[in-house]
This record gives C-alpha cells, structure tokens and sequence, in this order.
C-alpha cells in the first residue's frame, strides 16, 4: 500500500554518520489529507508498518555506527547513476561500504535499498525514461544488483522531470520497474520535491514516495 513520507532535519549524531531521516505511514485511501485521493500501488511489495527511513550518502558510510539499525526500518544507500542507456554506474559505491550495511541488515533485520540519482547525479534518467529499451535495461540493472547485494529495492531520486513528458515517461519506467521486481518481491519508492508533480501511473507503480520538505521553503521540520 503507497505511503507518504515527511523529511526530518538531517541529523549529525556523535558517533554516526549524517542521516536523512523519514517516517513513513500509510495513506489511507479516505484521509482527507491524501494527495488527490491518489490510487494505491496494486501489487505493493511493502507491509502496512510504520517506517522511519535513513538515507544514507555514500560518502559517510565509512563513519556509520552499525547501531543505527536498531532505530530505521530503512536504510537508502545513497547514490548510484544511470548513463543514457540505462546502465548502472557504481563507481563511488565501495564493496565495504556494501558489507556493513549487509551486516546491519543482518544483525537488525533493515531493509537495504539503492538510491540512484539524487542533486547532481540524475542526468541520464531523462533519456533512460524516454526509451523503452533503455528502460528495461535500466529495470534488469536494478534487479540484478539488489540480488547481487542482499537488497531489497531502490529508490529513484530523479531531480528533476522538466515537464509533462518527462512526468509522464517517469510513469512509464516506475511501471517498468515494478513489473521487473514484483517477481522478486522488490520494493520501489521514490524521493519527491514538495512541488513535484507525478501521474496516476508513477504513483500506482511505487510503494512510497518519500517527500523532500527541505526543499520547501521556511520552517519545514520541529
């Protein structure tokens, strides 16, 4: 079932490492609060709990107190890119990096996910998107990784689509991708600006949207 999720302040703890955190609940499909009364994912990969998500950046992995498992249900491993053919780039992902947070995952029962894009690192989703031959390449990308590595999904952070093409081609790879990690029971969500728009097809293809409210202006966390 789709939920949506609201961005704390990242926080710096003293011995761990710099996290984005989110808490995630379920959005009833009668809340009044719910965006556009949008339709929920029909083949949801994802439990109806309460989580609390952590994004972490790859260039803090190295610092990360295992610990913080016990307090996510979450971990987004942040970031890897796509090139134009929607192959994947790993090159500032590091094998140790990935063996800690296997171990947390392990030892806290945390669920991994792989963030690819992010500020700065989405140029290649535009033309990805718009290719169906890239958009398979790219969905068999995300699949073999997650099995290659112990995780259990991705999170795509496209910022971000220019205009109602690009919106309407993220519908269509979100749904590429689902359809490619159902079978595996993969979970797919998404990191969104407050301002961001998305079709009924990228909501109904997605798990949960993970909302950037420090992209909003003025006072956005307590």
């Amino acid at each position: 079932m789709l939920s949506f999720c609201l961005l704390r302040l990242p926080i710096v703890y003293p011995t761990v490492a710099w996290l984005a955190l989110f808490a995630t609940a379920t959005a009833n499909a009668d809340d009044s609060n719910a965006v556009n009364k949008a339709p929920t994912a029909s083949n949801s990969t994802v439990d109806d709990k309460f989580h609390i998500v952590g994004y972490l950046p790859e260039y803090r992995a190295a610092q990360i107190d295992p610990e913080v498992g016990k307090d996510v249900t979450d971990l987004v491993y942040f970031s890897a890119q796509i090139d134009a053919s929607g192959h994947l780039q790993l090159a500032k992902l590091r094998p140790e990096h990935i063996l800690k947070l296997q171990k947390i995952k392990q030892q806290y029962h945390t669920a991994l996910s792989l963030c690819v894009g992010g500020w700065g690192r989405s140029d290649g989703f535009a033309k990805v998107a718009a290719s169906d031959e890239a958009r398979r390449t790219f969905a068999a990308a995300l699949v073999k990784f997650c099995q290659d590595n112990q995780f259990d999904g991705a999170d795509l952070d496209w910022e971000h689509p220019a205009n109602e093409a690009e919106q309407r081609d993220y519908g269509i790879l979100l749904t590429t991708i689902r359809q490619a990690f159902e079978p595996h029971h993969l979970q797919l969500t998404i990191a969104v600006a407050g301002w961001q728009g998305l079709t009924a097809e990228a909501i109904q293809a997605v798990d949960r949207v993970h909302l950037m409210a420090h992209d909003a202006r003025g006072r956005h966390s307590t």
